[in-house]
């Protein structure tokens, strides 16, 4: 029972800390506590299939989900990496077709929550005031999202692997600042869509011109101003 309850409180933990839900009154938040499932989800292992009937959304509470496609050839595309505390799904409330239109895996063992869309709208429906929160912040996400894909479509391959890395820099870094790949990087080749072999080749080069150190899944940055100014030079393409 005890640890039942400390699975309650770590779920209920995580709904609350999120943008997505924090408009809720506690006692919506109680109510909607009722339709989430906490799910274990093992490294490759297939949460939802692309084409799966739409039931919950979905909010990584620990570990790293992709979402992603898979080409006829086997090629795979990861359109998005989804951390702890963001969510995905959520837009397909709204919608006509209920159907997933992509594959959810976890890149690393991850505990995600399983939350009813049917028992989300019906709270939705009854306040409207949370309803126009709940619209913000799909545009925003919607907004940053076609940031991504404006990223994708007009930057090289060098600017989109370091527009990635100045994102992942931590608030406050070492000397020199240090970034820790949190995933594969055939992973990261495949978010920025590069090959991994191309992936190597950038690192090497800036390798080469003393711009950072490559350890395993640690980039070193040498020197900041020279990565930050390729960086900058990248934002105005």
């Amino acid at each position: 029972m005890e640890q039942r309850s400390q699975r309650v409180f770590l779920s209920k933990g995580v709904i609350r800390g999120t943008p997505l839900f924090a408009a809720l009154s506690e006692q919506q938040l109680d109510r909607l506590h009722k339709g989430v499932s906490r799910i274990r989800v093992e490294e490759r292992q297939v949460l939802v299939q692309c084409g799966q009937d739409f039931v919950h959304f979905y909010q990584v509470a620990t570990g790293l989900i992709k979402l992603n496609r898979v080409s006829p050839a086997g090629d795979e595309k990861i359109l998005r990496l989804v951390k702890p505390g963001d969510t995905f799904g959520t837009a397909l409330m709204f919608m006509d077709k209920k159907r997933y239109p992509v594959n959810a895996e976890a890149v690393r063992p991850s505990d995600v929550l399983a939350i009813r869309a049917s028992l989300f709208l019906e709270i939705l429906r009854e306040s409207p005031l949370i309803s126009d929160l709940i619209m913000g912040h799909l545009s925003h996400q919607l907004s940053c999202h076609v940031s991504s894909i404006d990223g994708l479509c007009l930057q090289s391959a060098s600017c989109r692997l370091i527009r990635f890395l100045l994102e992942s820099l931590p608030a406050n870094p070492k000397d020199p600042p240090e970034i820790r790949l949190d995933i594969p990087k055939h992973v990261l080749a495949s978010h920025i869509s590069i090959k991994p072999e191309t992936l190597s080749r950038i690192l090497r080069d800036l390798s080469d011109r003393g711009i950072i150190e490559v350890e395993r899944r640690c980039i070193r940055i040498l020197d900041l101003d020279a990565f930050q100014s390729h960086g900058g030079s990248c934002e105005s393409m």
